[in-house]
């Protein structure tokens, strides 16, 4: 279980209204550190560099898919991310 509710959230989704949808159901649980976006070019240039981390990534499968991204190894390579969800 996740319960630090000032962790930063990252969901990636080329469908605004879902994106919407699950930040939405974030703040409900009392999380508001949300950031979505809606490309994997955004998802590169926000976690490329180390700075504060993101505690939770929540990214389409479709869209890493179409990106043909290796998630796995993304995640290995940026310790800025420490967990992900890919729906």
């Amino acid at each position: 279980m996740i319960n630090n509710k000032a962790m930063r959230i990252l969901i990636v989704d080329d469908s605004l209204e879902r994106s919407l949808q699950i930040e939405k159901w974030l703040n409900r649980l009392g999380y508001y550190r949300i950031a979505p976006i809606r490309c994997p070019k955004q998802l590169l240039s926000l976690t490329e560099y180390p700075s504060a981390p993101f505690g939770l990534l929540i990214v389409s499968r479709a869209l890493v898919e179409e990106a043909n991204l290796d998630m796995h190894a993304f995640c290995l390579e940026r310790p800025n991310v420490l967990r992900t969800l890919i729906f």
